[in-house]
């Protein structure tokens, strides 16, 4: 039977999902079909029930890969659990991190348990996106990185970009792990100095006395100043400005 047909609403798309269950189409390539756009824009396996969208997902998994980000949340979070469960082929890291269709990372969507299991599969393109997740993750994140299980410099480089609140990371941690976390990439770090308080500041610039941080660096980024003999310390560059 011909496949090759416009397919333009949920209707159309359910019957073909009927043909494959009375054997009359192959489920492979009517799995291919429904992960194509109708004339709205839509994947068309989105237009199906959350249950339909389970059942048809691994019929075609390699062209599922591609759009199950734009399913329903319940038929996301079915195929992360398969992935977990070593079940089937998917590509579960490309999937969580991308955009649904409210404009969400996928990985945000889910439970934070599910987030460590799901990070741990491609450390890399975690990093692209960790920013974008709450600051459970992050200190979890951070907590794992002190015990070497992640990249400093990757992690160093995701704390001094800023969260989905557009507060930068790194200021939203506390005292001791701001510092810990300071010298992973401390050139990012020193990019970050603008969104950081003067206790931070300060700890900067005292290490930088001391030797353990580039002098001509820090203080290029840190200015202290004397007021009736008591030091304060502010950023030379001022949020917001190039």
């Amino acid at each position: 039977m011909l496949l090759r047909c416009s397919v333009h609403d949920a209707d159309h798309a359910q019957w073909l999902v009927e043909q494959v269950r009375e054997g009359e189409l192959e489920k492979e390539k009517v799995g291919a079909l429904l992960c194509e756009e109708d004339d709205k824009g839509s994947v068309l396996l989105s237009l199906l029930d959350k249950d339909v969208q389970k059942e048809v997902s691994p019929w075609n998994q390699n062209r599922t890969n591609k759009i199950a980000h734009l399913l329903s949340s319940d038929c996301v979070q079915w195929i992360v659990q398969q992935a977990l469960d070593l079940e089937g082929n998917w590509d579960v890291v490309g999937i969580v991190c991308r955009k649904n269709r409210d404009h969400t990372l996928v990985l945000a969507t889910l439970d934070f348990e599910t987030q460590k299991q799901v990070a741990i599969f491609n450390q890399e393109k975690t990093t692209e996106v960790a920013h974008l997740l709450g600051s459970e993750f992050h200190h979890w994140l951070v907590q794992e990185t002190l015990e070497g299980k992640w990249s400093k410099e990757g992690v160093g480089s995701i704390v001094c970009r800023k969260n989905r609140d557009n507060q930068l990371i790194l200021a939203t941690l506390d005292e001791e792990h701001q510092r810990q976390v300071a010298v992973f990439n401390k050139e990012k770090t020193i990019s970050a100095v603008p969104y950081m308080d003067a206790d931070f500041l300060q700890w900067l610039y005292q290490e930088a006395v001391e030797g353990r941080w580039d002098q001509s660096t820090v203080f290029g980024a840190v200015v202290k100043d004397e007021l009736d003999g008591k030091a304060s310390f502010s950023p030379k560059i001022k949020p917001g400005r190039p």
